[in-house]
């Protein structure tokens, strides 16, 4: 009877939103890849979209610390947010990601959907954007169809 009433009352989504408020100060104090994967988890409910934009604001002065795979969800957690200082953050590890020659680059079809993400929201960032088009320049032909289209 408690589940019952207690979906029916969006329990889920209060606890979800408390989380966010209690463990939004201590985020900096647990490891970045824990922040992440809690995120990850919770980031498709639709209750945990807030827990997901704490943990990036949190995680948005400490991307170097994750794998550049995890930088495409932060920076879709972030976007609900518009034009903060996080999203700033990761738009600048981006032109970082982007510009680099390591190992572990974004795959072409990631990048391309990123262009997806950005354009509506942030059309005036040149920068990321010019990182974006020399590097799909430079990938182009690892773009499968759907990332041409």
């Amino acid at each position: 009877a408690r589940s019952k009433a207690c979906q029916a009352s969006g329990c889920a989504g209060e606890l979800y939103t408390q989380a966010a408020e209690v463990l939004g100060p201590s985020l900096q104090q647990m490891k970045a890849q824990v922040v992440y994967e809690a995120a990850e988890l919770l980031a498709p409910l639709e209750k945990g979209k807030a827990f997901a934009e704490v943990a990036a604001k949190d995680l948005s002065s400490r991307l170097a610390e994750l794998d550049t795979l995890a930088l495409m969800p932060v920076t879709e957690w972030l976007l609900p947010l518009g034009e903060s200082e996080a999203l700033k953050k990761a738009l600048a590890r981006w032109v970082e990601v982007l510009g680099s020659k390591e190992r572990g680059l974004p795959r072409a079809d990631k990048v391309a959907k990123l262009i997806e993400m950005l354009a509506p929201v942030l059309p005036g960032e040149e920068q990321v954007f010019q990182a974006i088009g020399e590097h799909l320049e430079k990938y182009a032909r690892h773009l499968s169809s759907a990332g041409r289209g």
